[in-house]
């Protein structure tokens, strides 16, 4: 079998506030749209309940050997899709 491999296909980035050295934040991810052969995820991080920054990303699953989207398998897309953001 091909291997396969998931690279970012776009990004955006807000930064709401500045982060200081030494602070711990918290991390989240949400799923906002499972598609055929892509998948676009909203991951922000937190400090003291402040948003200090939030992105959406969009990864693409191919084939390695060619670059090319494949879609995914139908174990994976179930995975995702049990972690899609509530509206």
């Amino acid at each position: 079998a091909d291997q396969t491999a998931v690279p970012t296909a776009s990004v955006e980035a807000t930064f709401n506030a500045p982060g200081k050295l030494g602070e711990e934040w918290q991390w989240h991810l949400t799923v906002e749209r499972v598609g055929r052969t892509s998948v676009k995820v909203r991951v922000w991080g937190t400090h003291d309940a402040q948003t200090k920054v939030e992105s959406t990303m969009t990864l693409v699953h191919i084939t390695k050997s060619t670059g090319r989207p494949i879609e995914w398998s139908p174990e994976l897309k179930d995975k995702m899709t049990l972690y899609l953001e509530k509206e």
